[in-house]
């Protein structure tokens, strides 16, 4: 395996459209890389300079410290496993795994224990003989992946491969890639639009936006210390909630409420009679009790019983923040966050205990931890970070 690096990347299209700009980003040898994004943010472009699909604009991208832009993709020893599997419906599960081997001259013997060892590792050994027409999409998958594996790449590019599965099925393949991965030690480019796949499956998450790498951490990291609001709109489900916050000597006012924050916040202090965002995650606020903690007046509007844990949305008074970096990472577009009878009632969501005893209408009270509450400029979208 090697190392892969995007040095100063940008891709550009005939019509104007920039997909990937200055992407510059260095994946050890041997890591699991995660690019994740909503549509149209350059993911998959990126994938496809590696390969040797797409030809760059400018920058530099290096396999094992060699530049390969300008290699041909039989030349660049990748190997990609796509969304649609890509297998040859006449072949059998042996052949489809044979074919690339036999392409490259590697001695019919040699390739066919190749074959058979990776057959036994994605336990495909009883398979073989199938053709894809006879298999079920999770096994359609792992032939796909045993095809690039028997190849001995230097580096594995994934383009969303589990988006063709069932829920539950995504859910068994996303720990048998994850497996299969430490298994080779492989070198592994992941695309996805899906953050809970990135976050469970990557060594590192790259978060892209409009073909820009927004921030590239751990997944905890992403979670617990997002550099700006579109990275904590977008990692976390359901999704952060933001409303304006003024802030003052003694805390910030939300709405008519007063919050303590704790010490050490000397770059909130430096807004002193502006207005911030306020980022918690539905998580981090529960039923307040009895307590002297943080409490934030609500009302709830719907309740969704998960099981384990209950939905409460709810509407909080406040003043909506709305820019590109939320909008962009909702689903559903600015309604999500407009959706409001009036200026003075934001929406949110909070995760309650499946015996509290909420409903549509009742007016509650949520605790909030001061250490979980996360500020953002309101012009520049970044983090106010200690």
């Amino acid at each position: 395996m090697a190392s892969v690096t995007f040095d100063r990347v940008d891709k550009s299209f005939g019509d104007g459209t920039r997909a990937v700009d200055a992407l510059s980003l260095d994946i050890a040898d041997g890591e699991f890389m995660v690019l994740v994004g909503p549509s149209g943010c350059g993911k998959t472009t990126a994938l496809r300079l590696v390969a040797g699909l797409e030809d760059l604009s400018a920058g530099e991208i290096r396999i094992g410290g060699r530049p390969v832009q300008d290699l041909p993709p039989r030349r660049r020893d990748v190997a990609m496993v796509f969304q649609n599997y890509a297998l040859y419906p006449h072949m059998n599960v042996f052949e489809n795994m044979m074919f690339g081997l036999r392409s490259r001259g590697i001695e019919k013997r040699k390739a066919a224990e190749r074959v058979d060892e990776a057959g036994h590792v994605l336990d495909l050994s009883e398979l073989m003989k199938r053709r894809p027409g006879q298999l079920s999409g999770g096994q359609r998958q792992r032939v796909a992946m045993g095809r690039a594996i028997v190849r001995e790449p230097h580096a594995f590019l994934m383009d969303e491969p589990l988006s063709n599965l069932d829920a539950k099925l995504r859910v068994q393949m996303r720990a048998e890639i994850s497996r299969l991965q430490r298994q080779l030690n492989a070198t592994t480019i992941y695309v996805t639009h899906d953050q809970v796949e990135a976050m469970t499956m990557g060594d590192r998450v790259a978060v892209m936006r409009r073909g820009m790498l927004q921030q590239c951490a751990p997944p905890q990291a992403l979670y617990d210390r997002p550099v700006n609001l579109f990275v904590a709109s977008f990692i976390g489900s359901p999704a952060m909630n933001f409303v304006q916050a003024d802030v003052h000597d003694d805390g910030v006012r939300v709405g008519d409420t007063m919050l303590s924050v704790p010490r050490g916040r000397e770059k909130l202090a430096a807004y002193r009679g502006r207005a911030v965002a306020l980022g918690i995650r539905p998580e981090h606020l529960r039923r307040a009790g009895t307590g002297s903690e943080l409490r934030l007046p609500a009302r709830v509007v719907l309740t969704e019983s998960l099981g384990p844990t209950m939905l409460a949305h709810v509407e909080v008074q406040g003043r909506a923040v709305v820019t590109d970096a939320v909008i962009e990472a909702m689903s559903d577009g600015p309604d999500v966050v407009l959706g409001r009878t009036d200026d003075t009632r934001v929406p949110a969501i909070a995760t309650l205990e499946p015996d509290d005893a909420v409903a549509v209408g009742d007016a509650i009270e949520l605790a909030l931890d001061p250490r979980r509450l996360h500020f953002f400029d309101l012009e520049s979208g970044e983090a106010i970070d200690e």
